[in-house]
C-alpha cells in the first residue's frame, strides 16, 4: 500500500517534481532465477513531498543525490542529506519526506528474487538501514544502469539487471564498518562543516544540541565543537542564537507581531530570554529596534 503526498499545486503545468519511473512485470524465468526489479526510477522535487508505504513484497534500496529530507523507520525519524541512502523490508512501514526549503533528488529501486531476503538480513545484522556509502557515485551509478537497463529492455536485460543488483548488494555490503560512521571520504572536513552551517541556517528555530548534530553528521561532538569555532570564528550556539536573533530582526521591521510571537518563531519559547539575547547582540530592547527601524 502506498501514500505519497506533494504538498503543492496540482495541475497539468505543475512543475513542482519530475520524475523518471519504470515498473516493471517481471518474467517467470526471472522470478524463479534472478534477482528482479519492481520499480526503478528517479524523483527531483522542487517542494516538500511525504511518500508512506508498507506490506509491499519488495526490497528498496534509495539513494538521496542533493537536497536532504527525513526518513522514519521502526519508529525513528532521522535527517538524510546528500550522500545517504536507506535499505528497508517494504513489508514494514516506513516513510520520507522532502524538505521544503531544500527538496531532494532521488534515485531507488523496488526488487525481490533470488537471495535477496538473505542479503537483508546478512546487512540489518551489520549495518543501519540508513547510511552513507564511501563511494556515494558508485551506487548511483549501479541504480543509473539499472534504470537505463530497465527502459532500453535489450536482450537477456533480466539477466543484466539481476547481475547489476548483486553488485550493488555487494558494495553495499563488503564497505567496511568504520567507514560507514563517516561521511564519503571525498568530503573535506571543510565541505562537512560547511553543510552543517547550512543545516543551522534553516533548522535554527528547533532544539539543536551538540548531541544531536554529533550523531546526524557522524563526527565527534568535541571535534566538531572546535573545527567549527575555528573555521567561522563563533561557537555552534553562539551561531544559532546569531540566525534567531536576525530573523528577529527581520520580524520586528516587517510584520506586526508581538515580542512574544516573534521569540517563538526565531526558536526561543522563553521571551525574556530573547530580550536578553537580542539586547546582549545589538545594545538595545527588541521594542527599542523596532522604533528605531520599522517604517
Amino acid at each position: 500500500m502506498e501514500t505519497i503526498q506533494i504538498k503543492a499545486p496540482q495541475n497539468p503545468d505543475d512543475d513542482s517534481f519530475t520524475w523518471t519511473r519504470c515498473i516493471e512485470t517481471p518474467s517467470p524465468t526471472a522470478k524463479s532465477t534472478f534477482f528482479y526489479v519492481q520499480e526503478a526510477g528517479m524523483l527531483k522535487m522542487s517542494a516538500e513531498q511525504v511518500s508512506e508505504r508498507q506490506n509491499m513484497h519488495s526490497y528498496l534500496i534509495v539513494c538521496v543525490l542533493s537536497g536532504e529530507g527525513y526518513f522514519t523507520f521502526r519508529g525513528k525519524r532521522t535527517h538524510a542529506s546528500a550522500g545517504a541512502c536507506f535499505f528497508i523490508d517494504c513489508m514494514e512501514p516506513y516513510s520520507h519526506e522532502s524538505s521544503r526549503d531544500f527538496p531532494w533528488q532521488l534515485i531507488w529501486v523496488h526488487f525481490n528474487g533470488a537471495t535477496s531476503k538473505q542479503y537483508y538480513q546478512y546487512f540489518t545484522k551489520n549495518f543501519p538501514n540508513l547510511f552513507y556509502p564511501v563511494s556515494i557515485d558508485r551506487v548511483g551509478d549501479f541504480l543509473r544502469k539499472i534504470i537505463l537497463n530497465t527502459q532500453l529492455k535489450t536482450s537477456y536485460y533480466e539477466a543484466s539487471n539481476s547481475g547489476l543488483i548483486a553488485s550493488l548488494l555487494t558494495e553495499m555490503i563488503t564497505i567496511p564498518k568504520t567507514s560507514r560512521r563517516k561521511r564519503a571520504s571525498r568530503t573535506s572536513m571543510d565541505e562537512k562543516l560547511d553543510e552543517i552551517l547550512h543545516y543551522l541556517q534553516t533548522h535554527f528555530t528547533e532544539n539543536i544540541t551538540l548531541e544531536d548534530l554529533s550523531e546526524m553528521f557522524y563526527i565527534s561532538k568535541y571535534y566538531l565543537s572546535r573545527e567549527f569555532k575555528k573555521k567561522y570564528g563563533e561557537g555552534i550556539n553562539s551561531c544559532i542564537n546569531l540566525f534567531r536573533i536576525n530573523r528577529g530582526k527581520e520580524l520586528l521591521r516587517f510584520t506586526d507581531k508581538s515580542i512574544h510571537e516573534i521569540s517563538e518563531m526565531c526558536g526561543i519559547p522563553d521571551t525574556n530570554y530573547f530580550i536578553k539575547l537580542f539586547k546582549s547582540a545589538e545594545n538595545m530592547t527588541p521594542s527599542e529596534y523596532r522604533q528605531k527601524w520599522k517604517g
